[in-house]
């Protein structure tokens, strides 16, 4: 997987390494067509006790409406 992803993933071998220590799989999501906003989103600002998700999390509707209303 490191081979696949080293040069997009933002992270070090080292990191990498430590992460997937101990486990008989990874993946990895390519995403194709992604889109650059002219205004970047602070989530911070936008949803209350937001941390960086580890796998995924859920953006309620009116959450993902605002965020676009204001991005796009």
């Amino acid at each position: 997987m490191w081979a696949l992803t080293s040069n997009y993933s933002g992270i070090s071998k080292d990191f990498f390494d430590q992460y997937f220590e101990d486990r008989d799989s990874a993946y990895a999501l390519e995403i194709e067509a992604p889109r650059r906003y002219k205004k970047p989103i602070n989530p911070q600002e936008r949803i209350e006790s937001f941390v960086a998700p580890q796998s995924f999390m859920y953006v309620n509707d009116m959450d993902y409406l605002d965020l676009l209303a204001t991005t796009i």
